[in-house]
């Protein structure tokens, strides 16, 4: 589950265009379409939103509803919720 964290935020940052001058130009046409993809746009999100959730979690009932908002959100991006 942690990899797919860290891939999810590291996708997103290379969206977002923190990857660093030039990561564009790197990026070819099928790349970008893949990038726009709107289930994987919003897996993504909710990779980061998991995570964010996570990282300020302090208790273990916390921690429990983090786990439930993201086990429910491949269901929410496929059906477009």
């Amino acid at each position: 589950m942690r990899a797919a964290i860290v891939a999810g935020l590291w996708a997103v940052g290379l969206l977002v265009g923190c990857g660093g001058p030039g990561t564009e130009e790197g990026l070819d046409i099928q790349s970008a379409e893949q990038a726009l993809d709107p289930v994987e746009a919003c897996l993504e999100a909710c990779s980061v939103n998991l995570s964010r959730c996570l990282q300020n979690a302090t208790t273990q009932a916390q921690i429990d509803r983090c786990e439930l908002i993201g086990a429910s959100c491949p269901r929410k991006c496929s059906t477009g919720e």
